[in-house]
């Protein structure tokens, strides 16, 4: 197994983040019986795994869900905006409504 290699097609590697998919434990798996992890103490396995899990949590990209609670926020920040100019719209026409009755 020391002469192995795993190609990872795509645009997220295991080694980008730790997301609880079998290619994960497969990646970490053939990592420590291969020429690169062989010499790795367990410590330091640990170390790097938790490095991989700790830039998963820093990149919501990663995040299964990430797009939905993106798209989920956005469409709640521009209802609060509309609902905004919808209040000022409303108290302009009032004002503009109040001035033009003094105004008689």
């Amino acid at each position: 197994m020391s002469d192995c290699i795993i190609h990872v097609t795509g645009n997220w590697k295991p080694w980008s983040g730790v997301l609880g998919r079998q290619v994960d434990r497969l990646y970490w798996k053939m990592l420590i019986r291969s020429a690169w992890g062989e010499n790795l103490t367990s410590d330091e396995l640990i170390d790097k795994i938790n490095d991989s899990a700790s830039s998963t949590v820093m990149l919501p990209m990663y995040h299964h869900r990430g797009i939905q609670c993106v798209k989920r926020i956005l469409r709640s920040v521009w209802l609060r905006i509309i609902g905004l100019f919808r209040i000022i719209r409303f108290f302009l026409a009032f004002t503009l409504c109040a001035v033009k009755d003094k105004g008689k």
